[in-house]
């Protein structure tokens, strides 16, 4: 007897992206084969006990729950959906000292643990945006790198580079303004939901000079490896 079987596909690596890569594709209907070298699943996508205290790798925030790809993923595809509650606030620790992460331009100037000098050229970045903006410029084209002076000092340069990485997953010189200055609470949503101002930058932009902690970053409750346990596709007996 031929016990061979046969897949439609086959996913190396069961970390999030091919876990839910094979979730969507099994519930079209094919016939999916996931092929992990590890004796768990998750990737770097786990929590784990520590002293009593939920300690998770992987992703530290999950963003646009309300409309965005994985919203779609989750709606469409999972079985148990995770319970996401909001994030709390963000601190800073250095120095010996602990601040609250500065969401606006306003808060930055505020934001002693970096030299007042280096605070005041970052106002000045601020105000040409405003004048990109005025001219028509698309900042999905420009970096946050690009808008940065050149005088700032080595040490905020590599605190900003942090951050970068810490908030957009990737460098100043990568990030595109767009993405920094584009938080949920910068939007104009209609009755459902729906962007009306996904090509401004003006009303964004403002918030980001005044306004405060973004709305739309939440954590699945227990932990990241949550997410993990409910896209798990439960393998058939061969």
């Amino acid at each position: 007897m031929n016990n061979t079987r046969k897949y439609d596909v086959i996913v190396v690596g069961a970390g999030i992206s091919g876990l839910l890569s094979a979730l969507a594709l099994s519930k079209e209907g094919k016939q999916v084969l996931i092929i992990e070298k590890e004796s768990v699943i998750g990737g770097v996508c786990r929590s784990y006990d520590v002293d009593g205290y939920k300690v998770d790798t992987g992703p530290h925030v999950i963003t646009r729950l309300d409309s965005g790809p994985l919203k779609y993923l989750i709606d469409r595809y999972f079985d148990v959906i995770p319970n996401f509650v909001p994030i709390g606030k963000y601190y800073i620790r250095m120095n010996k000292r602990k601040k609250s992460f500065p969401w606006s331009i306003k808060e930055w100037l505020l934001f002693d643990l970096l030299p007042m000098e280096d605070r005041a050229i970052l106002m000045k970045s601020a105000f040409d945006l405003i004048y990109m903006i005025s001219m028509g410029r698309d900042l999905s084209l420009i970096s946050l790198a690009e808008v940065l002076p050149q005088n700032i000092s080595n040490d905020t340069l590599f605190f900003l580079d942090y951050l970068s990485y810490f908030m957009l997953g990737t460098s100043l010189t990568n990030a595109p303004v767009s993405r920094f200055i584009d938080r949920k609470d910068y939007k104009q949503l209609d009755g459902n939901g729906e962007n009306l101002s996904s090509g401004s930058y003006v009303g964004r932009l403002y918030n980001l000079l005044i306004g405060g902690q973004p709305t739309d970053q939440m954590y699945p409750r227990g932990g990241i490896q949550n997410i993990i346990d409910s896209c798990t596709i439960t393998p058939k007996k061969c």
